[in-house]
């Protein structure tokens, strides 16, 4: 259920920063997921020729458990690694 969420927020990401400067430095874009009343930020950092990807989880009106928020951190994470890998392409997530 997560796959076609993810995968569509990873396109607007990725030409969020084809669209972007070249060569700009900090911030160069960002998208959000939602999963189950949490809010999931992937950001693309630019630095120099390299481009960073940094996920971050918020919850504001729930207790969400801080080891579940950082387990699915970590789960986004793995996917862009999948999703943007060249050595990877067509990977699977299991």
């Amino acid at each position: 259920m997560v796959t076609p969420i993810f995968d569509s927020a990873v396109n607007r990401l990725i030409g969020d920063v084809v669209r972007a400067p070249k060569g700009q430095a900090g911030a160069v874009a960002s998208t959000v997921i939602t999963i189950a009343r949490a809010r999931y930020t992937m950001s693309v950092m630019g630095a120099g020729d390299w481009l960073n990807f940094d996920v971050k989880g918020l919850s504001l009106f729930e207790r969400i458990d801080a080891g579940l928020m950082e387990s699915t951190i970590k789960y986004l994470e793995h996917r862009l690694i999948l999703k943007l890998s060249p050595a990877l392409l067509n990977a699977k997530c299991n």
